[in-house]
């Protein structure tokens, strides 16, 4: 699995794939000329970060083998917009989705982390290999809004770090699909 962005991105959406390829142990590919049919071709999941007016503002999980893409519609709070320090990433992911949002949780499973490398678990799971972790905190705010926040978690303390993820709408479409 790759990150990638459109083409011509601005600085906050370069940092965005950057914090989220930090975060999920991912590499990012500048994309320059590559069409979308050659990365269909030569990846078989990847994430391609979409921009509207110098801003990061859709995540498109492709999956090459079903034939499906999540597009998620969101606005951004980027890593250094939250902590001014560099971030140590933790070895372990471990993610928590409130209960009134599990069908984000099947969809994030599904198209995004099945695919990584990185070791991820359930909160409520007994699999992580130490007390300290990166937690991906899910959870539903007001009229249908849903918050992706990452923290470093050790012994002693929960440190946000960043990005936010705030997201506003959502869709499955097929990838040769043109989407509406």
């Amino acid at each position: 699995m790759i990150i990638t962005t459109s083409r011509k991105p601005s600085q906050r959406t370069r940092s965005l794939a950057n914090d989220l390829s930090k975060v999920f142990n991912i590499k990012t590919v500048n994309r320059g000329k590559t069409s979308a049919s050659e990365l269909i071709e030569k990846y078989k999941n990847f994430v391609v970060i979409e921009e509207l007016k110098g801003n990061p503002n859709k995540l498109k999980i492709y999956d090459v083998e079903n034939n499906k893409v999540l597009s998620v519609i969101m606005a951004i709070k980027l890593q250094r917009e939250i902590i001014s320090e560099k971030v140590e990433i933790q070895n372990t992911i471990v993610y928590d989705f409130e209960d009134n949002c599990k069908e984000f949780r099947k969809l994030f499973t599904k198209f995004l982390f099945n695919n990584l490398k990185k070791p991820i678990y359930a909160i409520n799971t007994n699999k992580k290999d130490n007390t300290e972790y990166t937690l991906l905190k899910f959870n539903k705010g007001c009229e249908g809004v849903h918050f992706l926040d990452f923290y470093n978690v050790n012994d002693s303390e929960n440190v946000h770090i960043g990005p936010k993820l705030k997201i506003t709408g959502h869709k499955i479409f097929d990838i040769f699909e043109e989407e509406e």
